[in-house]
């Protein structure tokens, strides 16, 4: 099973999900994504598969600078993600099928590396 992790080093619920992945599976893909940005294709699968609440991180400055109260459209929030990365809720684990999920909960990882 091939794994891209979207990782904020700084982040403890990030690092433990990285140790779970780091432990069962070979085929690891971090991506320091505050650094290295993360693709349109990816941010668009993550509001579809995990949706707005799950996905956004909501206590940022940058939310409340960008989005709270704001009526965007996909192309406006799009842009807002891709210029604020700090917006994207992590850990983001994206499976080599496509399917995403957010790396929160170890034993949700972990069951994840057991299919």
């Amino acid at each position: 099973m091939a794994i891209k992790i979207y990782h904020n080093p700084r982040c403890s619920k990030s690092r433990k999900a990285l140790e779970v992945l780091d432990e069962s599976v070979h085929d690891i893909e971090v991506i320091n994504y505050l650094q290295e940005g993360v693709s349109d294709d990816v941010l668009r699968m993550g509001l579809e598969q995990l949706g707005f609440e799950k996905f956004i991180r909501t206590g940022e400055d940058a939310y409340k600078a960008h989005v709270k109260g704001q009526e965007l459209n996909e192309t406006q929030l799009m842009k807002v993600l891709k210029n604020h990365p700090i917006l994207m809720q992590r850990p983001l684990l994206v499976k080599e099928d496509g399917t995403c999920m957010l790396g929160r909960d170890v034993t949700e990882v972990e069951e994840l590396v057991k299919k």
